[in-house]
């Protein structure tokens, strides 16, 4: 999208009106995460602008070539398991400036919302956003969800207590089988209560190619 106050094109992410009626405070949301986009690191897209209209939430953030992980995997493009502990290790290194920053982790990482840009550099959207949103009652009492079972720590899934860290390394655990499969993981399972604890098993022939340390 060409922006005239910016002067320059950008990209636009656009929130469902559902999104805003989900929520107690929508500007309130809409605030934070602009205002913590600048301070998360190079990794982070930063936002340059946001507002609703007709209550759909638009972000406005710099202009650059990005592909989810989940669109390269349906381009028939898999990770071998070297390149995607690589990837892996980017992440971690962007996870840990942006909680130094906010104190407060990711919560959400899925396939879907972690991008690469044309330089092969991991990028990712709405680093705050899950956190607020698991303290908002009326967003949690709401038919509104953001989160993806497959990829979502157990504690989240259950509701146990408020996320932390680990949350992001289960997720990313998930994503990491999905970059070497390109499958679901416990896709099968339709029931949220079925995945907890359940053991994430590679399938045999892609379990064959791997060396045993990378498995444990």
């Amino acid at each position: 999208t060409y922006v005239k106050d910016e002067n320059q094109l950008c990209l636009t992410r656009v929130f469902d009106k559902t999104f805003y009626q989900a929520l107690s405070s929508p500007e309130e949301i809409k605030d934070i995460m602009e205002a913590s986009s600048s301070t998360l690191g190079d990794q982070h897209l930063p936002i340059l602008n946001s507002d609703y209209f007709e209550q759909h939430l638009y972000q406005v953030m710099p202009y650059m070539k990005l592909e989810s992980i989940d669109q390269i995997i349906e381009n028939d493009y898999l990770w071998s398991p070297l390149q995607s502990l690589d990837l892996c290790y980017d992440i971690l290194e962007s996870l840990e400036i942006a909680y130094a920053a906010t104190g407060s982790g990711h919560f959400n990482h899925t396939p879907h919302n972690i991008f690469i840009n044309s330089h092969g550099m991991v990028k990712f959207m709405g680093f705050s956003l899950a956190p607020q949103l698991l303290q908002d009652p009326h967003f949690i009492s709401s038919e509104f969800n953001i989160f993806d079972i497959y990829y979502s720590s157990p504690e989240l899934v259950q509701g146990l207590h408020y996320p932390n860290q680990s949350s992001d390394l289960y997720s990313l655990g998930h994503c990491l089988f999905h970059m070497i499969t390109g499958l679901t993981p416990h896709g099968s399972i339709k029931d949220a209560c079925e995945l907890i604890n359940k053991e994430l098993n590679f399938p045999d022939d892609i379990r064959d190619s791997l060396d045993e340390e990378f498995i444990e």
